[in-house]
């Protein structure tokens, strides 16, 4: 009677012993699975945010390069007829309407000869004879000796879109002969970059959505989601994403960037990138994504 009790303990020990010697490989497995899962899972994510940008950065560049083609494409066919009286005749006015209609964002033409009057063909339904001249005419002012002039996104009096404008000058026989502005909608890319869905700023940072995003080297809204931080031009320079961009953008074409933000009175931990879009010296944008870590890693 006496040996049933170590019988017992012995039983208790070894099945303790096989419980361990079973479980515990198995728990550390998992511990190291779940943990090489959420780092493949913040790669996965990185590289996603990234491309990302990279992507929208390079349609906005793509943007930028057609239309400028288009305006130099114009200065050139002037350049190369070498005759002032083309500069506004008929078949000049023929050619632009052509330009017009085959390029759905160019809201205006204008080509202004030196010491005569301005030819320019336009969308009625966008802007107004008034807007044309004096947008143009304040591109022209800052348009020098540099082959081409692109400058920062405004927004038109009559409807409120965003354009941005693009000059050149035309020489003949070496000598200022005339000067060609074309006024572009930013619409379209706009929609492109940031998607056709408007939302709210409260709304895209309760949900945990990703906020894809442009902002000019000011830090300020060129292309957001909430329209109305575009149309305010309000600073975003409050997230640290945006100031990194600014910062480093002259150096860095990309970047990650994980940061916490304030949101109405709410603490976020973020993950985000940038890519700088450069249409020319003075004028550069970024491109920012940024989403709620713990909504992008979920």
């Amino acid at each position: 009677m006496s040996r049933s009790p170590r019988k017992i303990s012995l039983i208790y020990f070894v099945t303790c012993t096989l419980l361990l010697v079973g479980l515990v490989p198995l728990v550390l497995t998992g511990w190291f699975l779940s943990q090489r899962s959420a780092s493949e899972l913040r790669a996965v994510e990185n590289r996603y945010q990234i491309q990302l940008v990279q992507e929208k950065a390079r349609q906005i560049e793509l943007f930028g390069q057609h239309h400028s083609d288009v305006v130099r494409g114009v200065a050139k066919a002037l350049e190369l007829a070498n005759s002032t009286d083309i500069l506004s005749s008929q078949q000049t006015e023929e050619k632009l309407g052509s330009t017009l209609r085959e390029n759905p964002s160019v809201l205006a033409l204008y080509v202004r000869p030196v010491g005569a009057e301005p030819l320019a063909l336009f969308r009625p339904n966008a802007l107004s004879r008034s807007d044309i001249d004096s947008i143009s005419e304040a591109a022209l002012e800052k348009l020098t000796d540099q082959p081409l002039l692109i400058g920062q996104p405004q927004k038109l009096p009559q409807s409120g879109d965003s354009v941005l404008t693009i000059a050149s000058p035309v020489k003949m026989n070496g000598q200022p002969a005339a000067s060609v502005v074309a006024i572009v909608s930013l619409q379209e890319i706009a929609r492109a970059v940031v998607g056709t869905g408007a939302a709210s700023e409260v709304d895209l940072w309760t949900a945990g959505l990703p906020i894809v995003f442009v902002v000019n080297q000011s830090g300020k809204a060129v292309f957001h989601p909430d329209t109305s931080l575009v149309d305010s031009q309000k600073s975003l320079t409050n997230l640290k994403i945006v100031g990194e961009w600014q910062e480093s953008n002259a150096q860095i074409q990309s970047g990650l960037v994980p940061f916490t933000a304030e949101f109405a009175g709410e603490s976020y931990d973020m993950i985000g990138a940038y890519s700088t879009v450069r249409f020319s010296g003075d004028v550069s944008f970024g491109v920012i994504t940024m989403q709620d870590e713990r909504k992008a890693l979920a």
